[in-house]
């Protein structure tokens, strides 16, 4: 199955001269099948193609080197993307994927830098080499790594883009992502779908761009709100006074206009100690001025659509899954090549293992 989705691609920089060369198909196959079992290490692969069959065979009675293992993961990198663009093809012509819908989601990957800031402050070359990985936060814990944003078709399960990022946050990712995506497998798909870590304009905005129909649900707000408007409309307090209200335009968020309430009477209002706010001698709450007509908005109120509600119960067993399977099953839980192109060449062998597992039916 290798040799016919991606023999192409493989042989296409093979050249006849010189010494003896190992077949790129058994060489992607020995990792794809190494991903399988969880053996991520080029020395536990060369082990295994010298005492195991099954590997042995996949080898074709060849025992590749751990170094020549490493060398051919490391060449994959400027293939990766025809790879994944070529499984994508092929699904889409067997009629399995059908680009309706996307699920995007971002997981941290923790990086080869060591962990410990003690260890970290020793090692400067490896400072040097792994400064793209940054610190993040993932499941209210510390580490040290990257943030790698994928997309999923709803109906399949098949991964169909990935992206390597620094970033910490969903903020913003969505334009790498759909660049990633059309590389990725060709074409970007109707709809996309995300949680509320990509609620942003400028996400909502690369995906207008795009041309997908973006479902992004809004933030809730994580404390209560100082004022409330009461029969006519107006901004009070909770002691009742009316707030004024402001107009401003932050200049290094794309000119967007606020709308500012302020009350000045809480310097011997009783309700000051328990006031939601905080204590002083004034309350004031900025709310973003909603457009009608903002892709943002847009956004959100897709969500509340009964299609919206459809969407988002299925985006967490859609995306979810692979990111389990590819972190429990695979061992993926931390990159073993430095650097963020190589720790993109890890996670694309992965999204692309995957992949062929959906397409021979071991993930229903």
């Amino acid at each position: 199955m290798i040799g016919d989705l991606f023999g192409k691609e493989l042989h296409s920089d093979c050249n006849l001269q010189g010494g003896f060369r190992y077949d790129p198909v058994s060489l992607l196959a020995i990792w794809v099948y190494g991903y399988l079992q969880g053996e991520l290490s080029s020395r536990k692969l060369e082990e295994r193609c010298r005492y195991d069959a099954r590997y042995e065979f996949l080898a074709r009675s060849c025992k590749p080197d751990h170094t020549t293992l490493n060398r051919f993961r490391t060449s994959l990198g400027p293939k990766m993307d025809d790879l994944m663009a070529r499984f994508c093809v092929s699904a889409q012509e067997l009629g399995i994927l059908h680009r309706r819908t996307m699920v995007v989601d971002g997981t941290k990957v923790a990086a080869l830098k060591s962990q410990w800031s003690r260890a970290r402050k020793k090692a400067d070359q490896i400072e040097e080499l792994e400064a793209e990985a940054v610190t993040m936060v993932s499941h209210g814990k510390y580490l040290v790594g990257y943030n790698v944003q994928v997309a999923a078709d709803a109906d399949s399960g098949i991964l169909v883009g990935y992206a390597t990022t620094s970033q910490p946050d969903d903020f913003g990712q969505l334009e790498e992502v759909c660049e990633a995506v059309k590389r990725q497998s060709g074409a970007l798909s109707e709809r996309a779908v995300c949680d509320k870590g990509f609620d942003s304009s400028r996400n909502a905005l690369a995906l207008a761009k795009a041309g997908v129909q973006g479902f992004l649900p809004p933030k809730l707000r994580k404390k209560p709100p100082p004022f409330s408007l009461d029969e006519s409309q107006n901004m009070i307090c909770k002691a009742g006074h009316i707030a004024t209200k402001h107009e401003w335009i932050d200049v290094k968020r794309d000119n967007k206009r606020y709308d500012i309430y302020r009350v000045s009477s809480c310097k011997n209002c009783p309700f000051n100690p328990d006031c939601p706010s905080k204590s002083g001698r004034q309350r004031q709450m900025k709310i973003l001025a909603v457009d009608l007509n903002d892709e943002k908005h847009k956004a959100n109120e897709r969500c509340l659509t009964e299609e919206g509600k459809e969407l988002m119960r299925i985006r967490g067993q859609t995306i979810e899954r692979p990111f389990g399977i590819i972190k429990e099953r695979y061992r993926l839980r931390k990159f073993r090549l430095r650097g963020k192109e190589k720790a993109g060449i890890e996670f694309g062998l992965a999204a692309l293992t995957f992949n062929l597992q959906i397409l021979t039916g071991l993930i229903p």
